[in-house]
């Protein structure tokens, strides 16, 4: 019986380190955690516990970009209503890397209550606010998500994303996301919420949004 015990003891303890959160209390801890976890896993939990403000710290491209590539974030971020502030970012002419957005990809990753206010902007050939593409095989669940920030590129851009890549299979869910900020193509796909969803096997899924940013594009608006 005590073997049996300690067993499930162990086993529990293992679970509780295994879904452990990293908590984030500033810029540079989210910052930094991208830079040492290049990789990062399904089971990785970031839980921001302040405002995040950018002011004073550099973030020349989106997270996720590792010499010019994209790893797309496929974890959990819990906002817990905090607000990602300061943050500007224009790669438009940058040779590396050239979109814009807070991630460059998400790939079965949980994003719920944050938002990203007026004071940031977000300049890129494709551009989105919370990230320039969602990609890949599992599903994107994005809850009370809000972007005020102002998000301009020549295609496929969008007050949160960018644009749903076509090659993903999973479900795209966007439930209570808000985008106030204004979006500008001057090419083509430009959205409140997705630039562009590209044909697909992906259910994109959106309930109690709302837009009321100004969104120009030459075509698809």
């Amino acid at each position: 019986m005590k073997t049996v015990f300690v067993g499930i003891l162990l086993s529990s303890v293992a679970l509780l380190l295994t879904e452990a959160n990293t908590s984030i209390k500033s810029a540079s801890d989210l910052v930094n955690w991208f830079k040492n976890n290049p990789g990062p896993k399904s089971d990785d939990v970031l839980e921001i516990k302040r405002d995040l403000i950018f002011d004073k710290v550099e973030l020349k491209y989106p997270l996720g970009i590792v010499d010019g590539e994209c790893t797309p974030f496929p974890g959990m971020i819990k906002g817990n209503g905090h607000v990602i502030k300061g943050l500007k970012m224009d790669n438009k002419q940058d040779s590396v890397y050239s979109s814009a957005g807070l991630f460059c990809g998400l790939n079965g990753a949980r994003i719920e209550n944050l938002k990203i206010d007026e004071s940031c902007s977000f300049t890129g050939v494709s551009a989105g606010a919370l990230s320039v593409m969602v990609k890949g095989g599992t599903s994107v669940l994005l809850t009370n998500i809000e972007n005020g920030a102002t998000v301009h590129g020549d295609h496929d851009v969008g007050g949160l994303i960018g644009f749903v890549n076509s090659k993903i299979s999973g479900r795209v869910s966007l439930s209570g996301c808000k985008n106030t900020g204004n979006v500008t193509a001057t090419g083509n796909n430009s959205g409140g919420l997705i630039g562009l969803v590209t044909q697909s096997t992906a259910a994109v899924i959106i309930e109690k949004t709302d837009n009321t940013g100004f969104i120009t594009g030459a075509e698809n608006v």
